[in-house]
This record gives C-alpha cells, structure tokens and sequence, in this order.
C-alpha cells in the first residue's frame, strides 16, 4: 500500500469524528461529503483525495498580534472547484481507487483555476538548519529556496489543537471500545463542557498553541532574529565593558587611596623638617638686619625650607617610589597569571560572542524571505484592493517585513536594472560629494594662503640688530651680536620680514636720517629715531633700572614718574611709525620687556586691518609677589593682554604670567588654556627658542679658526680648560661664578696648575654705576685667585673683560673641555647652546646653573647646580674635569640632540604658525 500523504486524510476520520470545529475549513469539506453518495469503506482501500478551501490571501491574514472574529459555518456549503488550489498537485497524490467521485479534486480541476506554476516552498524558520528542515515526499521536487509554510502548517496545527479529540479519533480508527480517557476519570472538579461547534482545550495543548504562535511569529518576520541578536550581542558586550570597568575603577581607587595616606604621611614628615628650620632660623637671628654674612647662604636655606608646600613636597617625594609600590602590593597578592588569565578571558569571550551573533546573523541574511505570490487572479485584486499586492518600496520597520525588494506595483518580479543604476548614480554623486568636500579640507582657505604666503611679517625690538658708523658721505652698518639676533638668524633663512627699532644713535637732521634708511634699507631694517633724553629714559632709567630686576626676581627698585613717562612715550612712537607702515593682514612680532605696551597701541590704532600682533618675552616672568611690587604691573598687563599670541621660554614663566593675568588683570582662563580678556582671546604658549647649529659647524671648518684652535691646543696642552661667556651682568652670577672656582682650588690644590678658567666678560651698560661697580669687584676678585693659586708654570684664571669675535669664541668653545654658567635668573641662556654645537669632537661637558632656563629642557645632558650653593658648584667643576670619556660622549650626545631639534629656524616659524593660525580662527 502506497503511502499516504500529509495532505490527503482518510475519509474514515471524518466518518467517525467526534465533535470538530465549526470554524475549521475541514469540517466543511465533511459535511460536503456527508451530502454526496457514500459508500462502505475498506482498510484496504485508498480514501478519497478531497480539495482543500480556498484559504485567505496572504495580505488579509492577521498581522501581528491581531485577533480576527470567529466565522460561521456557512448553512449550505459551496462547491469549492472555482476556488483555487490549496497546494499544487504532486504526480502521486492520485486515487488508487476506482476513481474521484468529487469534482472539486485538483486532478479535475481547470486549468484557469490550477496554478500555472508551482508555489515555492514556504519553509520555517528552522529550516536553515538541515536537521530541522522537512524531506520532500516520494516524486516530490526537492525545496531549494527557503520562506515560510506557515499556511500550511497553521492548518495541520488546527487538526490537532484538541489533543482529546485526537486520541479519540485514533480509537475510534482502531475499533477500540469506547472508554473514558484518563484524564475524565481523575476524581477533579468538573470542567465545563464546550459549546456546539467549539473544541475542547486542555492546558497542554494551550501551551503547545502559545510555542506554535512564537515560532509562526519569527517565520511572519524575518527580521525579528536579527534584531533580537542585536540586542543581546548590545547587552553581552555592556555586560562585558561594565566587568572590566568595575575592575579598573577598584585597581584606580586603591592606587589613589593608598597615594593619598603615603602623600600625607610625607608631608608630616615636612612639617616637623620645617618646624626644625624655623626655629634655626630663628635662633640664628636671620629675620632681623643683623644677619651675620657667614649665614647668609644658610639663612637663605632655612628661609626656603620653612616655606615649602608640605603638600607639593609631598606629592612630590613619593609619586614615583609610591606608585610602584602601590602597583606591587596590588598585583603581588592576586599574581600576574590571575591577571592575564583575566584578560584573556573577557578578550576570549568578547571576540566569541561578537564572532557568533555575526555568524548567526550572516547565515540568517543568506536566505531569501521573499513574499509568496498572490493566491488570487489580477481580477481578484481589482475587485479587492485589501488584497492585492503592496505598492510601496522595498522598506522593514523594527517589528517585521514590510515589503520584497524586488516586489512591484502588480506583481512579485521586478527588473533588477533599473534599481542597480539607480543604486550606481546615487552612488557616484556620493562619491564626487565627498572628494569635493575633501578637496575642500586639503585645500587651505584663501584667507590662510594669504597668511601663510602674502602676509607681510614685520619684527619689532627696542634696538635695531645692526651698528651704525659714519663715514664721508653717509653711514655704514654692521650686523651686532645679541641674543635676539642669534635666536632670529635661523629665521632669515625660511622667511623675508621688516625688522623695525631704534638705530642707537640721536639724529635730528633729515638729511641725515634719510642716509641712514638708505643704509639700513639693504638690510630690511626700518630706524625709529629718539632723541638721547627719551631713549636714556626709557632704556635705562625705567627699562633696565626698573623692569629688568622685576623680571628677575631683583628687589629694591625706585621707581620714579618721569621714566615711566618716556616708557610710555616710546611705545607710543614705535605704534604711530608701525601703524602707518603696517599692511592689512600683516604680522607684527614685538620683542621684550622693553614694549610691553606696544601691544594694546597697535591695537588700537590698526583697528579694521585685520593685523595679527604676537610678544615673546625673552626674560623671565616672575611670580606674582615679585610682579605686585610693580607699581604699574596692571598697565603692562593690559598691554601685554592685547597681543593674540604671547611667547615665553619656559613652562614656569608661562604659568607665573597666566597667574598674574588671572588674579591682577581679571583675565579669564578658558578650557582651552587660553585667556580672555576683555572679549579678545590671547594665546599664552611655550616656545623654545634655539640657535643656529650649522652656523657654528661651519665656522669650525675655517681655516682661521683651525689655526686659532690649534694655537690654543698648544697652549693649554695637558690641562683641563673650562670656558665661560656673558654678558657682565648681575643676574649672570659672575661674581659667584669665581667664588667658587677660588673653593674648587681651595678643595683641590693638586689641580691648580692643571685647570683653567678662560672668563669672557661681554662689556654691557658701562654707563649704568651697578655694572661700573661689578666690573671693578670682578677684576679685583679675579686678581686675588690668581696671586693666589698661581705658579712659575701659570696661572689657573684668564678674566677678559671685552668682546670677542665670532672666530675667536668659536676656538674658545671647541678646546674647552667644561662650560661654567652660573646664571641666577636666565631667560634660556643660549651660551650653552653654542658650546655644545662646537663640541663635536671633544665632547664636552656643560656646568649650568639651575636657574637658567635652558636647564629645564637639558637636565639628562648637564650637570646642574645652584649658583649660590658652593659645594655644590665645587663637586661640579670636579665631577666634569675628571668625567670618563664614555660619559661625557653619552651626555653630549643628549645635548646635540636637544639644540639640533630646537633651532632659532624651528622656534621662529612656530611662533608664526601659531600667530597665524589663531587669527585665521583655526585654533
């Protein structure tokens, strides 16, 4: 006996039924047959092939969660031959016996009314997973594609939806004796019997209707599973990130809570060190004026230790050694194995999760969940627009399927042509956007191609870099030393700029004056002419007598109104001449404590120009006590405030003017480290400024300066020479500079006839009384080491009190073996600079006071010390000369590496770039 398929059920089943389903189309197709001629059955006999009802559109099933109301069993039942299909004829779903009596059998069935294709197999979603996936019937073709069967199966469900009425039917085929099932003989409280027409349900099946209805839900939206494993991939991974959060949070309190109490304990330490130096500083009468000069340097000592921060001291004493031991004592106890194996177990478990929700939804997105084709004719459509296919595109929602891809107007197939061109258009307009809008980003704006190669750059300083000698017929000029023009030579090779300043000499003859711009004309150099008076004023009564021991940290300042006067007067002659030579858009860079009010003139008078005006400070700024005993410090402030960008040497000396502008000025500091005052906004920012180490390089090939080093070689052979170049100015240290090379001797009376000293004192403001006096110490203090510590065979000093030129201080720096610099306040000091360019070969070592600003950039190279600490400059001086070879190689090699990086070039063009970026509003 051939075997029966699922769709075809015995006519016995409905012959012996119990009581069904009113609203079930199988009842209906029973009381049809009920009506029809019947005949005895056999066991042996095929049942009669009935056609299924015609089943509801697809597009009038219920979507979602809507319920429809319960239909009526019609009271005649309808011929069902003029309905179509329920599924398309297999070639072995025919009648082993002796015919169709119906004439609603399929077989029978028009052509009109047959399918002209057969409908593609509706698969579940279980059926992308091969062990769940339905094997096809005997003759059947083999489902290749992959939808949903849910019609069908929604209707085999429904037969089976009252598991008593199913076990009776199955008795009843059997011709078992009528016996109450088990559940009707249990002792329990009566149920209540269903009404005509309606099933009897019983709690297992209810659950197994619940199960169906969720799968039926995932087969009606593909899209569900997907989203459903966004979801969860979304909540694995907060999960996994809120885990590993959870842990660095714990390891970061306990590391910030044990820093705490080690901070703490540290600055009680402090405390009682600072209690012990007030009170020597007390016994030792030091805050009185009958201070005894043996304890001035151990007067000053105690004075800094009880006026330490036990808080900053603190921090700073155990951050490093702190941490690390923090570190430890958290990771020695769980053991680096714990660790890594942590790791690796949130890294394993993140990449497999992630890999498997990926995996699942690239198999799932393999399938083609298109909408099955319409049941109905084009007629029917027309008649029934609830009906007929959807007319709007290709879209999902959150909840499910809301159209086909490639679904049309009347149909299911559409042209996959005109979708990809559409696609591809869409696609290069996308494409030629984007490169146009990142032409635009590439491309710098008209404004800073402007400011990078028209804007005019105009440099200002209070004295021109050039000397100015008469001669018949005009005036000659020639290039000067300084430290300006040394930081600014770098620049002249990458860019052309207007240097303007005074001249240095009084010329009120128009004539005159005219010769000398001709002069100075060929060096790109503008003279501001001042009288002697105006310029004695602001240059040395107020500018150096007033504001330069300000800058550096230098009290007892007498400040009078009439150089203030001329201060002011000179700002305002460089503004009148600067603002009438000034182009639209150009930059104008101001140098020095001299100008400080420059700033805010121009300002004012270039207003509309749309000029950039930047200040660099090549002193430094002191802290806010040392500044409030200015008693114009808030007019410079204002002038310095109206600059867009400030430059200093120094982290130190930014933050020390950034204070000052805060708590003097009302300046505002915003998140962005910029201030604002006024509604400008002013950049204060760090710039290193350098030298140019070609320069020297090249000098060293000269053949005079090969000469001069070969007669110095000679001269001091077999001795160590220390070299030491400054300007002769207090704040150098010149005076403690011979001090404590007259201890070295002292200490080490061996070395006095094998070390010397070469001192070049630069004259400098020989008109100003302080440095006439400092002069006549230093040459009397350089005669005493010298008539005491000399020999037959030398002497241990030379003290030059003059200039040298270029050649000379190149061989200088070249045979020296050390550099001694013992500035107590320094801008940068670029003498240290200079010499390790010329120590290629020799390899140098420097000696650098820590209070000059180049020592907070070369600390690994140098050895530094304090100037007024005498020991500490003795063991330094003895530390380089008998330095090994391989350290003072590993030293210079730090040091080379520093000045080649930060050239006067590199420290010029930032400046620029940052000026000019903040007025094209790109900062």
């Amino acid at each position: 006996m051939d075997k029966r398929t699922a769709e075809s059920p015995m006519d016995f089943e409905w012959q012996t039924r119990a009581p069904g389903d009113v609203t079930s189309p199988f009842y209906q197709l029973s009381m049809q047959h009920d009506n029809q001629k019947k005949r005895p059955h056999s066991i042996f006999d095929s049942p009669e092939k009935k056609t299924m009802p015609a089943l509801r559109e697809p597009n009038s099933q219920p979507f979602l969660f809507s319920q429809t109301k319960t239909q009526q069993p019609p009271a005649t039942p309808k011929p069902f031959f003029n309905q179509s299909a329920f599924m398309t004829p297999r070639k072995f779903d025919v009648d082993f016996s002796s015919g169709a009596e119906n004439m609603s059998s399929p077989e029978h069935a028009d052509n009109e009314d047959t399918p002209e294709q057969p409908k593609a197999h509706r698969n579940s979603l279980f059926s992308m997973y091969g062990r769940f996936a339905p094997s096809p019937g005997r003759g059947e073709i083999p489902r290749v594609s992959h939808y949903s069967n849910a019609l069908a199966r929604r209707v085999q469900k429904r037969r089976r939806r009252d598991k008593a009425l199913d076990l009776q039917l199955r008795r009843d085929s059997d011709d078992e004796s009528d016996r109450p099932s088990s559940s009707e003989l249990k002792p329990t409280k009566q149920r209540q019997k269903p009404g005509p027409g309606q099933p009897e349900t019983t709690q297992t099946g209810s659950r197994l209707t619940s199960f169906s209805d969720f799968f039926a839900l995932l087969e009606a939206h593909p899209n569900v599973p997907s989203i459903l494993s966004w979801w969860a991939q979304l909540v694995v991974n907060l999960s996994l990130f809120s885990l590993a959060v959870y842990v660095v949070f714990g390891f970061v309190s306990a590391i910030r809570a044990e820093f705490e109490q080690a901070a703490e304990e540290v600055s009680d330490t402090i405390l009682a060190e600072m209690a012990a130096c007030a009170k020597s500083y007390v016994d030792n009468r030091c805050a009185g004026g009958d201070r005894l000069p043996a304890l001035e340097s151990v007067c000053e000592n105690w004075e800094r230790c009880m006026n330490r921060d036990p808080a900053k001291v603190g921090r700073a004493k155990v951050s490093a050694h702190t941490m690390a031991v923090i570190i430890n004592s958290f990771i020695d106890p769980i053991s680096w194995k714990a660790i890594m194996f942590f790791l690796a177990t949130i890294s394993t478990v993140t990449v497999v999760s992630n890999w498997s929700f990926r995996s699942f939804r690239n198999r799932l997105n393999q399938h083609d969940y298109s909408a099955p084709p319409s049941y109905s004719r084009q007629s029917s459509a027309q008649h029934h627009p609830s009906l007929a296919p959807p007319q709007y595109p290709y879209q999902h929602n959150s909840i499910g399927y809301m159209g086909a891809p490639n679904q049309g107007a009347t149909g299911f197939e559409k042209p996959d042509a005109p979708l990809m061109l559409e696609q591809a258009t869409t696609k290069d307009f996308v494409s030629e956007r984007t490169r146009d809008r990142e032409s635009r980003m590439r491309t710098p704006s008209p404004s800073k191609r402007m400011s990078m190669t028209k804007r005019n750059l105009i440099v200002v300083s209070n004295r021109l870099p050039l000397s100015l000698k008469k001669v018949d017929g005009g005036y000659e000029s020639s290039l000067s030393s300084g430290g300006l023009v040394t930081s600014l030579s770098g620049l002249t090779k990458t860019t052309t700029f207007s240097w303007f300043g005074w001249p240095g000499i009084d010329v009120t003859d128009e004539k005159e004056q005219g010769q000398i711009r001709q002069s100075l004309d060929e060096h790109n150099a503008v003279p501001i002419f001042l009288d002697n008076e105006l310029a004695n004023n602001h240059y040395n009564n107020f500018s150096n007598a007033i504001l330069w021991p300000i800058l550096h940290y230098q009290s007892g300042i007498n400040f009078e109104d009439g150089p203030w006067e001329a201060y002011q007067r000179v700002n305002e002659i460089f503004a009148d001449t600067i603002a009438e030579a000034a182009k639209p858009g150009s930059l104008i860079w101001v140098h020095d404590y001299h100008l400080m009010l420059l700033p805010r003139l121009l300002r004012d008078r270039l207003a509309g120009k749309n000029c950039a005006i930047g200040f660099s400070l090549h002193t430094p700024f002191p802290a806010g006590d040392f500044w409030r005993g200015l008693p114009v410090q808030k007019e410079l402030l204002r002038g310095l405030l109206a600059s867009d960008v400030i430059g200093f040497h120094t982290d130190e000396y930014k933050r020390n003017f950034v204070l000052c502008a805060e708590t003097l000025a009302d300046a505002k500091v915003k998140e962005s480290g910029t201030l604002e005052y006024e509604g400008h906004e002013v950049v204060a920012e760090k710039f290193i400024v350098g030298i140019d180490p070609q320069k020297f390089t090249d000098a060293l090939q000269n053949e005079e300066v090969q000469n001069r080093i070969r007669e110095l070689q000679r001269r001091y052979s077999g001795m160590k020479v220390i070299v030491g170049v400054d300007r002769l100015d207090y704040i150098k240290g010149l005076d403690q500079k011979l001090k404590g090379y007259d201890a070295f001797l002292d200490q080490y009376p061996e070395l006095s006839n094998k070390v010397v000293l070469i001192q070049v004192a630069v004259p400098s403001r020989e008109d100003v009384k302080e440095y006439q006096d400092l002069e006549t110490e230093l040459s009397t203090m350089a005669g005493r080491i010298n008539g005491k510590h000399s020999t037959a065979d030398g002497c241990p000093l030379i003290y030059m009190h003059r200039s040298v030129n270029f050649s000379e201080l190149t061989a200088l720096y070249s045979v020296a073996d050390a550099c001694l610099l013992t500035s107590t306040r320094d801008g940068m000091n670029l003498v240290s600079f200079e010499y390790v360019a010329c120590q290629a070969q020799r390899h140098g070592v420097l000696l650098l006071s820590e209070f000059a600003g180049a020592a907070s950039f070369m600390k690994e190279g140098c050895i530094t010390f304090h100037p007024a600490n005498m020991s500490e400059m003795v063991d330094a001086i003895h530390q380089a000369v008998t330095m090994s070879d391989e350290d003072r190689k590993s030293r210079y090699e730090t040091l080379r590496h520093f000045i080649e990086t930060n050239t006067s070039a590199k420290w010029g063009e930032s400046f620029i770039e940052t000026l000019t970026k903040h007025v094209d509003g790109e900062n």
